[in-house]
């Protein structure tokens, strides 16, 4: 089986190809906001016959508005165009693959900027223990239990911030993965095909999810 994993959830570019449990191509750009047709490009320089990929997965989010939009309408129209299953897969979980074998609590941790995080946490054997959240980051540290290894790209901005709250409990990964791959997307769809556990393609929408906002009056 052969699935190709695209990652746009932020101002990055995934595309992974794995097939069989084996990674067989993974490119990461660091280019801006991706768009539909740099995502065709690629696939037609490097990965060759569309036709051959068994299934697609994209990332949902939660992540820039934007780059959800592109990737998810571009695996849409692969999807329909070539009528093979699609599959939406949270980013936040998919960071779980780069962290296969740990003794602690998972959180990933991506920035939302104005000084919010989207985040959620998992046991180290991968279920979620909290909801996907948009949500200050003191609060959100301060109710963590336990020992967590952080990930994403929150990791350089409130590194200083997590250590302050959690201390000895808290670890890091190195060289720390800011963003998902789109290998790791492509590995999450392929267990999720083996299962024939498919999505919609018609009622697939992105996890947009907003922080808590004060109003002033």
């Amino acid at each position: 089986m052969l699935v190709l994993g695209i990652e746009t959830s932020s101002f990055t570019l995934g595309l992974g190809l794995v097939e069989d449990d084996k990674v067989v191509f993974d490119l990461f750009v660091n280019s801006g906001t991706p768009q539909s047709e740099d995502i065709i490009r690629i696939m037609k320089e490097w990965i060759g016959d569309p036709t051959q990929i068994d299934g697609f997965g994209v990332s949902l989010g939660p992540g820039s508005f934007t780059g959800l939009r592109v990737g998810l309408a571009t695996v849409k129209g692969l999807a329909i165009g070539l009528n093979k299953p699609v599959f939406g897969i949270p980013t936040l979980d998919a960071f779980l693959v780069g962290v296969p074998y740990t003794e602690y609590r998972i959180t990933p941790i991506i920035d939302a900027k104005r000084g919010d995080i989207y985040a959620a946490s998992y046991e180290k054997d991968g279920k979620r223990i909290t909801p996907y959240l948009a949500t200050n980051p003191v609060e959100f540290f301060d109710q963590l239990e336990g020992e967590h290894i952080f990930v994403g790209d929150g990791v350089r901005v409130y590194s200083d911030l997590i250590n302050e709250k959690l201390g000895r409990r808290a670890h890091f990964v190195s060289p720390n993965p800011d963003f998902p791959r789109g290998s790791w997307v492509a590995s999450i769809a392929l267990n999720r095909l083996k299962k024939c556990d498919f999505d919609q393609v018609d009622s697939l929408e992105p996890i947009y999810l907003h922080p808590p906002r004060i109003i002033k009056k």
